[in-house]
């Protein structure tokens, strides 16, 4: 089984991209392209699916990630009865950080509320995979998806809440008894910066 290869972006579709190592260019599904950037020399981290066609011809399909947790994530979905690499893929659509949060405090209808999961798929995730993602009480927040909620009643989308929601986890900063108006309002000042920081200077 492939773990990583490091290759050059040769191009980038609507869910997959080619990548070139050694002179051979593989297609491989990933799931945010836009990620990516042409003509960028990248590790990425490999899964190699191999299954039977209507055919009954054995076939192969590439999937790749931008980090192992990725791809972690992806082969214990693949684990799950009912749960095939294009619904993985779907779900990796989230940032990882907030589907292993939701997952460890077995909060399904959260999960149900984010792009490509849907009711029977937040079940299932929660029924398998929450004891795998135990989180430290220590280290998370709770109330997670309540902050999500509200910056999606705000008018935020999805990218800039998993951008700011990824940020607070990866930096410890917030705790269990803080508020959610005072994680909100810290995740907004992350996304306000991050939106000023990608607006070019006259």
């Amino acid at each position: 089984m492939y773990s990583y290869i490091v290759g050059k972006i040769v191009s980038i579709y609507r869910k997959s991209i080619v990548i070139e190592n050694n002179y051979v260019g593989y297609f491989v599904f990933v799931p945010n392209p836009n990620v990516f950037e042409a003509g960028k020399t990248i590790r990425l981290y490999m899964y190699k699916y191999t299954y039977l066609s209507n055919k009954n011809s054995l076939r192969e399909d590439f999937y790749g990630f931008k980090n192992w947790e990725e791809k972690e994530f992806f082969m214990n979905c693949l684990n799950i009865s009912g749960i095939g690499p294009k619904s993985a893929m779907n779900f990796l659509q989230n940032d990882i950080n907030v589907l292993k949060q939701l997952i460890s405090n077995k909060d399904a209808d959260a999960l149900e509320q984010l792009p490509g999961i849907s009711k029977k798929y937040a079940y299932l995730l929660v029924e398998y995979l929450a004891d795998f993602y135990v989180k430290d009480k220590a280290e998370n927040y709770d109330n997670i998806a309540d902050v999500i909620n509200v910056l999606k009643t705000l008018g935020y989308n999805q990218e800039d809440i998993n951008f700011a929601i990824n940020r607070l986890c990866e930096t410890n900063a917030i705790e269990n008894t803080m508020e959610t108006s005072d994680v909100v309002a810290m995740a907004i000042k992350l996304i306000s910066n991050k939106n000023e920081a990608a607006v070019p200077k006259a």
